[in-house]
């Protein structure tokens, strides 16, 4: 039976440490090793149906490693401690050997570990970002050369080896998560995130549980997993590149070891450049054969909510995009139209057109000849013209007269299949493509229609999901490689964690990064930044100001000029406010004048009577009303003189 050691509170630690001291004996540190046959029934099986095991694939019988034999020995210890402390609050197990395991030899050479500095020497690589292949080259190097600590002992005392073997790739990919991320992947990693989670557990991420605005584990057989991520900075771009705007929508799979799907919305910025706002992980249901085809609209109609619901409201508004851009797949536009009534649907030009091509191709790939040729070119015209269209009603008007001239074609002996074709391709245009509402998705009256309700130009509404492609390529070329091990795909807590840890902020710095920097775009925006930085600099310009200059003079609507630009350069005394000043042109091949200089053609200005009010003077010169009118010539200086308003 098996023995129940209590440590009462009162007994002292010392006699306690004696009792559990006494308990162990030399044959309670015999190893029994496992049992090969429960070992050998608990490998996977090659059909549910089956008994067979499966074997090894280079065709070899599973063999035990153990140093001995098992002998179905009971002899065991549960020990409760105090992790602080290290201090035992219970014992528990069966304490006796069989007489098999008291008579037992070694069988085997047991497995001799690594030496602790190769462990060392070897994280530290793969923290770098070094391959398995690098790390064992330098551990060959630092093996010939004797450089790992305790290498030059004698071998007769060495319990240890300084090779590293491809058995010990594992083991160490395991130190270095739990060394370099607080990962144990040893654990499963639906429990990894949920104690990520979860804020009484003792791996409890703040920084995750910040950016995980959603979380569902998967409890029963029916359920998903669902992890969707957005950090406060993404919650800040969702209102500002989004709200009332356009939102990009678009999925993507696989992207690690488990059957996930993710999905990205997405804002543009200012500067035209794809901003995530939002990511969305969720699996694929139980039994689905394709990952890619597990997700239907009621789970992008749930994610969608969610997001909603947690953006919540600003200024008393609700988050409302009022553009939304998908790709061909239906699943999202019912998702997208059910979360926001009003959107305008727009579907992305590429895969609009890539569907034709295929439809186009299919009819027309059996064919050769004249007319194959002619009704291949006439169909790609038709195509070109109907996505320029703006009335339903001419677009079906084009697609009669493309259906005239194929009938007329199909009628000639040698042409009929071509025509045939031809016709073919109009019915499923007109049957797949023409309703009005998704005709308004494709044509340019869906862009017009977006560009109205945003009040921009319809140059500013997308035509394709490049930006979001483009996001996907990145994050599955170039981010994830970089933590991937000899190509094989992340555990998907390992992927959140980069995500949340990693990617995501590098992504928002760097689109931050490239809006903090403003060159001039136009002569006369490079002319006056030049004439703020003389006004400023005066005789240190030219040693305190670098090529191309810096800001622009004329910043874009909405935008922070530094603090040392908000009140202007400083006023020399003898500038009245309001005053317009006149400053020789600047050009290319010479500076500017000087401070000095500009100072005494203002007291030579003053001196000539020219302290009028600003309004007589800017209705007796043409060039000071045009300058305050907003217009603004980008390359003529009338009279061999600019004017600039002075204002204090």
């Amino acid at each position: 039976m098996p023995k129940l050691l209590h440590l009462c509170e009162d007994e002292p630690r010392e006699k306690s440490y004696q009792v559990w001291a006494g308990m162990i004996d030399d044959s309670m540190l015999r190893v029994c090793g496992y049992d090969t046959e429960a070992r050998e029934r608990g490998k996977k099986k090659v059909s549910p149906n089956s008994q067979e095991l499966e074997q090894k694939k280079d065709g070899d019988p599973w063999k035990r490693r153990a140093a001995y034999d098992f002998t179905a020995c009971l002899a065991h210890a549960d020990i409760t401690y105090i992790v602080q402390s290290r201090y035992p609050l219970r014992i528990t197990g069966f304490f006796e050997h069989n007489n098999g395991c008291q008579c037992t030899l070694l069988k085997r050479f047991p497995a001799i570990p690594l030496h602790p500095h190769v462990y060392e020497i070897a994280i530290r690589q793969l923290q770098q970002g070094a391959s398995m292949n690098q790390v064992r080259d330098v551990n060959m190097s630092m093996f010939k050369a004797s450089l790992y600590r305790g290498q030059t002992a004698s071998r007769v005392m060495l319990n240890h080896r300084y090779e590293i073997l491809p058995g010990d790739y594992s083991r160490l990919y395991r130190l270095h998560y739990r060394r370099t991320y607080d990962i144990d992947v040893s654990v499963p990693a639906e429990q990894n995130i949920h104690n990520w989670l979860d804020k009484d557990s003792p791996h409890y991420k703040p920084l995750i549980h910040t950016s995980v605005f959603y979380y569902a584990a998967r409890a029963a057989q029916n359920e998903r997993l669902k992890v969707f991520i957005a950090t406060p900075e993404m919650r800040d771009a969702a209102w500002m590149y989004c709200h009332h705007q356009q939102v990009v929508l678009d999925g993507t799979f696989g992207l690690c070891t488990s059957r996930l799907l993710l999905w990205i919305a997405m804002g543009i910025n200012k500067r035209g450049q794809g901003v995530p706002v939002a990511l969305f992980l969720f699996s694929a249901p139980t039994g689905n054969q394709a990952t890619h085809a597990g997700y239907d609209t009621s789970i992008l109609t749930e994610l969608l909510k969610k997001w909603h619901e947690w953006l919540g409201k600003r200024n008393n508004q609700d988050f409302e995009p009022y553009v939304g851009m998908t790709d061909t797949d239906t699943k999202e536009r019912g998702a997208l139209v059910t979360v926001w009534r009003n959107i305008i649907l727009l579907l992305c030009k590429f895969h609009v057109r890539q569907c034709w091509t295929n439809k186009r191709s299919s009819l027309l790939s059996k064919l050769t000849g004249f007319w194959k040729t002619r009704v291949e070119q006439e169909l790609q015209q038709l195509e070109e013209v109907m996505l320029q269209t703006t009335e339903h009603a001419v677009a079906l008007s084009l697609m009669d007269k493309a259906r005239h001239d194929f009938s007329i074609i199909s009628n000639d002996l040698e042409g009929k299949k071509a025509g045939a074709a031809g016709l073919s391709f109009l019915e499923y245009l007109q049957s797949t493509w023409m309703p009005v509402e998704l005709w308004q998705s494709w044509s340019r009256r869906g862009r017009e229609d977006a560009a109205a309700k945003m009040g921009t130009a319809i140059e500013a509404i997308l035509p394709t999901t490049n930006h979001l492609e483009s996001f996907n390529g990145t994050l599955k070329k170039r981010d994830i490689p970089q933590w991937q091990h000899s190509g094989h795909r992340l555990r998907f807590d390992v992927l959140i964690y980069h995500l949340v840890m990693s990617i995501l902020p590098r992504w928002l710095e760097q689109k931050e990064l490239a809006i903090a920097y403003h060159f001039p775009t136009t002569i006369t925006d490079a002319e006056l930044t030049e004439r703020q930085n003389h006004l400023w600099y005066g005789s240190h310009y030219e040693r305190c100001v670098t090529q191309p200059c810096g800001r622009s003079g004329v910043p874009n609507t909405g935008e922070q000029l530094p603090a040392h630009m908000q009140t202007g350069p400083p006023t020399p005394e003898l500038l009245h406010p309001h005053e317009l000043v006149i400053l020789p042109p600047v050009s290319h091949a010479d500076d500017c004048a000087s401070l000095e200089q500009e100072v005494e053609l203002q007291a030579l200005a003053a001196n000539q009577g020219h302290q009028e009010p600003r309004e007589n003077n800017v209705q007796d010169n043409p060039v000071a009303a045009e300058a305050t009118s907003g217009r603004t010539d980008n390359t003529e200086v009338r009279g061999g003189f600019t004017l600039i308003l002075q204002m204090q």
